[in-house]
């Protein structure tokens, strides 16, 4: 059951990914992309602008997942503070943001959450208390860590589908040749749909015993169809509607990332990452659509702010 649940309402809550585009560039498998600082700076202003007035407009606050070494950049760690100050959430989303977070050793792990934490407590003056892992790549190892670091969620339990297809592109990479980097770590077991209690020895499974750390998973319909912004920028509002009906669940967290509030009409985008979904629509095409989808949503879910409904 929700946390914070209310007699016959459901929760809904908005989370943002904020993964700059060279970022997106290293995922196609673009390592070496010229991005200099006033560009970045540049993407933080304009998303962060766009976004949280579209939220504000749409009387919600999110959740921004933020990656540490961005925010070096004194302009950045501004916007970030600011954001915080005007009721966000602030949460982790690894310092690096390395895809296969699982991969990695005890030690690199530890050092991608740990830094990313002490970088947005020193920007915020806020510990942060959720996480979500870069590709979705989790397992037990960095759920117990993360209870350990004292934090209250993680909202990486991916959808089946996406893990299914990110899994056969990395174990079909030397085939293939694809370049893309893909890391992956495991599914949530049973296709779960709401917010759980993991168990501390097997994270997809719900613990028999009260932990500090519950998971949330991002939603999904007819078993394993993805529910997030980009599949609902490729949709009409009949099907977005369909998708939102058939949801079952109490707790839904909906994802959008940065870049959603960007086009290649910006000039900070780079050409190279135009194979993004929905980077070359405008602007105002997509806030258009994402004003639709967050309408439909709000006639079924009541929204809250993950970081206050887990304290």
């Amino acid at each position: 059951q929700c946390l914070n649940f209310k007699k016959n309402k459901m929760k809904i809550y908005f989370h943002v990914d904020v993964d700059y585009p060279a970022v997106l560039a290293k995922f196609y498998g673009i390592d070496n992309l010229s991005y200099d600082e006033s560009k970045l700076e540049a993407f933080y202003k304009t998303a962060f602008e766009r976004s949280n007035k579209f939220f504000k407009d749409m009387g919600i606050n999110a959740t921004y997942f933020c990656v540490g070494n961005e925010l070096a950049n004194k302009h950045n760690a501004s916007v970030i503070k600011q954001t915080s100050e005007a009721g966000f959430g602030i949460a982790n989303h690894t310092y690096n943001h390395p895809f296969g977070l699982c991969e990695l050793s005890n030690e690199k792990i530890n050092q991608e959450i740990e830094l990313c934490d002490k970088t947005l407590l020193s920007i915020t003056g806020k510990k942060p208390i959720g996480f979500r892992t870069p590709g979705y790549a989790v397992n037990t190892q960095i759920i117990n860590t993360l209870e350990e670091l004292g934090y209250k969620y993680d909202s990486s339990a991916g959808w089946p589908l996406m893990h299914a297809a990110i899994k056969a592109t990395a174990l079909l990479k030397p085939i293939t040749g694809n370049k893309m980097q893909i890391g992956f770590g495991e599914t949530n077991s049973g296709f779960k749909n709401d917010v759980y209690t993991p168990s501390s020895k097997n994270w997809k499974h719900v613990s028999k015993s009260e932990r500090n750390l519950k998971e949330f998973p991002l939603p999904h319909a007819f078993g394993m169809l993805p529910l997030y912004n980009n599949i609902f920028l490729w949709l009409n509002e009949s099907k977005k509607k369909i998708l939102v009906n058939n949801s079952s669940a109490k707790c839904f967290v909906f994802l959008f990332h940065s870049i959603e509030f960007c086009s290649s009409q910006d000039s900070f985008i780079p050409k190279e990452i135009y194979k993004h979904p929905h980077v070359t629509k405008s602007v105002d095409e997509k806030l258009k659509s994402m004003k639709e989808s967050v309408e439909l949503l709000l006639k079924k879910y009541t929204p809250g702010l993950t970081e206050d409904d887990v304290k």
